[in-house]
């Protein structure tokens, strides 16, 4: 077996346990959905806040914090 093939089977396997676990334990599932939106939130944020004139870097500071927030 080649070690580019059992790389790939490592990543697999790694995958497939890190779903299993998702699928079982909704604290896990939840957090990592607020985090996303978190994300998702903050670029949009980001994105709308630098067309309006607004610099990315403050844009991105402010809801990184609140993202952050979100979280905890």
């Amino acid at each position: 077996m080649t070690r580019l093939k059992k790389e790939v089977e490592k990543m697999s396997d790694a995958r497939e346990q890190m779903l299993a676990l998702l699928e079982k334990d909704e604290a896990i599932k939840e957090l990592l959905q607020v985090t996303i939106q978190g994300v998702l939130e903050a670029e949009m944020e980001e994105a709308l806040g630098a067309g309006a004139g607004v610099s990315a870097r403050a844009a991105g500071g402010a809801t990184a914090a609140a993202t952050i927030r979100a979280i905890w």
